[in-house]
């Protein structure tokens, strides 16, 4: 096995080779971000987050800001984010949609709501979130509809605005139909609105993908807040 290169001055990096993360420690490390090459089709290697983990394990870093563009998501993402306290800003993006999927982003969104005292929230899981955002641009969706949003969403965005540590929060999903397969309610979004106009920076909405004549695929962007 090769022993792993120090880099002790690097504090940024963007990689999805599992062979890369591997090779290097890391322990000032405070921007991470795993993703392929831009506007590629293709998604990272399944045993990206497996190595990210490793990476973050030996490195023994406080990472600040965590990006996963097009990881495969699985379990391992809760090994990583228990192990990583400290991050304030989280992305998440997916461009192929796969139905298991929906039970670890619910699993995310229920412990980020997850909170000591809803009078003056205190969070266990990653209690400094500042940015939150999740993409999920898939044309196809063939693997079903993101169910994943529902009132946990909307206590996680109001317990952590009350909380003034939450300031920023994306939530852009495809929609493979006409109607809407999320359950938030009218009266989620109204609350979630009030939040924006007392100054939370949210854009919540949802896009929708048509065929043209030239197999293209036009968009229509409904947004809620």
């Amino acid at each position: 096995m090769t022993t792993p290169i120090h880099r002790p001055s690097l504090r940024y990096l963007t990689a999805c080779e599992p062979a890369v993360l591997r090779s290097v420690v890391l322990p000032r490390l405070k921007g991470m971000c795993v993703s392929p090459e831009v506007d590629s089709v293709f998604d990272c290697p399944h045993d990206a987050l497996p190595a990210l983990l490793s990476l973050i394990q030996l490195s023994e870093c406080s990472l600040t800001s965590l990006t996963l563009n097009h990881a495969v998501f699985t379990d391992v993402l809760f090994n990583v984010l228990d192990l990583t306290p400290t991050v304030e800003s989280l992305r998440l993006s997916v461009q192929h949609w796969r139905s298991h999927y929906n039970p670890i982003f619910k699993t995310l969104i229920d412990r980020l709501a997850a909170c000591s005292n809803e009078d003056s929230p205190t969070f266990s899981f990653l209690p400094l979130i500042r940015d939150f955002r999740v993409y999920i641009h898939d044309s196809r969706m063939e693997a079903g509809p993101c169910r994943f949003i529902d009132h946990s969403f909307f206590d996680m965005v109001s317990l952590r605005w009350k909380s003034r540590t939450l300031k920023a929060v994306r939530l852009i999903i495809s929609e493979p139909g006409e109607g809407l397969s999320w359950s938030l309610t009218s009266e989620h979004i109204d609350l979630l609105r009030e939040s924006k106009n007392d100054g939370l920076d949210i854009n919540v909405a949802v896009e929708r993908y048509s065929p043209t004549v030239y197999g293209y695929d036009d968009v229509t962007v409904e947004r809620f807040v």
